[in-house]
């Protein structure tokens, strides 16, 4: 489960790709047990990784 918090950074660098991005969003990532800053871009793919485990192939 994803836990997806509601405070927005205004401009900082993103946990997931490294680029400098504003409005970026809050995750909780339950098997690292870390929170991370995300753009959008990375949001809707660390979102997707948890809705779909085993990857869209499987």
């Amino acid at each position: 489960m994803v836990v997806i918090e509601s405070k927005e950074f205004v401009q900082a660098h993103c946990s997931d790709c490294g680029r400098k991005a504003p409005g970026l969003t809050t995750a909780f990532d339950p098997y690292t047990n870390s929170e991370v800053v995300l753009c959008q871009s990375c949001l809707s793919a660390f979102v997707q990784r948890y809705q779909f485990p085993p990857g869209c192939c499987a």
